[in-house]
Order: structure tokens, then C-alpha cells, then sequence
């Protein structure tokens, strides 16, 4: 079975790192990868930071082989993201500015993501 479309699967976290999220995401992208050429753009794994990511290479085992994965470090942005979703846990979303906010900075975050993943990919010569 030939797949013609591509998919582009924005994530920030992906197996074999990552919480309930990424397990999240694997299900999605497998049900994708049923019909698509699905090519996942993800962070890379970085120690530290506010939320410290654990690895499970168990959760690869049930990844769709024809799943394409990228790997792209994340801007800085990232970490200011999950402070602002963190002060809205906290705050209990209290504060209209603070949510526009997150969401602006999640755009930026995702749009940095399509664009490290742009940068990335070698020049083909086709628009395909």
C-alpha cells in the first residue's frame, strides 16, 4: 500500500520520553500512519528544566514502523510555556491576560517547531 499524502505531526513530546502525553500523541500518530505518510517533528530530550521528562523505551514498542520522527531542540521558549501553564494551575486561570498569554506563547513555541523543522529539512527541488 503506497501512501501519497504527508501528515506533519506537531508534538512536543513523543516515545520514547514523555508522560500521559506522549502516549497521547503515539495514538494519534498511529491512527495517522494507518492512512498518512506521517512525519512527527518533536522536542529532543533535554535534562533539567521545570518539568523533568523520564524515558520508557517501552513506549516504542507499539510505534507504527512507517512513523517518520524528528527530533528538533526546543527554543527557550518552551520553558517559559510551561511556567505560564503552571501559573494558570495556580492561579486558577484567574487573570484573562494570562491566558491569552500561554496562548500566544504556544503559538510562538509550535511555529518555532514548523520552522526548526523547516530549516532542517535539505533542499529537494520539488513542491510535492
Amino acid at each position: 500500500m503506497e501512501l501519497k499524502n504527508k501528515v506533519y505531526f506537531i508534538a512536543c513530546c513523543f516515545p520514547p520520553f514523555g508522560r500521559g502525553n506522549a502516549i497521547t500523541n503515539s495514538c494519534v500518530a498511529n491512527y495517522l500512519a494507518e492512512e498518512f505518510a506521517v512525519e512527527v517533528v518533536c522536542m529532543q530530550r533535554e535534562e533539567g528544566g521545570l518539568i523533568a521528562y523520564q524515558e520508557d523505551r517501552s513506549l516504542e514498542e507499539g510505534l507504527n514502523p512507517r512513523l517518520s520522527v524528528r527530533r528538533v531542540v526546543a527554543a527557550n521558549w518552551y520553558g517559559l510555556n510551561i511556567a505560564l501553564g503552571a501559573a494558570h494551575v495556580f492561579t486558577e486561570v484567574g487573570s484573562s491576560a494570562l491566558v491569552v498569554g500561554h496562548l500566544l506563547l504556544a503559538a510562538v513555541v509550535w511555529a518555532s517547531l514548523v520552522a526548526a523543522s523547516a530549516i532542517s529539512r535539505p533542499a529537494t527541488g520539488s513542491v510535492a
